[in-house]
């Protein structure tokens, strides 16, 4: 796998890296917490396409894009909407921003 993009959050609490298992078009975004050390499972898998885009200023969420499945095309890749996540709910509450 590759790592296509890195982003710190503006406290330096977590850093948000996007990488692609398979060295391809398709990315994971997950949440590395540098105090703790660890991965928090907040993460993003590829189904959808995401891409990283900016932190929330107090760091409790991030804004990202993601396909949307069900298009008629069956390009899910081409058709995307911007999600906002809130560090620690799970990825099914992602709210529709745009």
């Amino acid at each position: 796998g590759t790592i296509q993009n890195w982003s710190i959050s503006k406290d330096a609490k977590y850093v948000a890296i996007e990488f692609s298992p398979s060295s391809n078009d398709r990315h994971t975004i997950k949440i590395f917490d540098v105090t703790k050390r660890k991965f928090l499972r907040d993460t993003i898998t590829d189904e959808r396409y995401p891409f990283f885009q900016s932190w929330e200023i107090d760091s409790s969420g991030f804004w990202y894009i993601r396909g949307e499945p069900g298009h008629v095309s069956k390009e899910e890749k081409y058709y995307k909407h911007i999600y906002y996540h809130i560090i620690g709910q799970p990825i099914d509450q992602d709210k529709l921003f745009f």
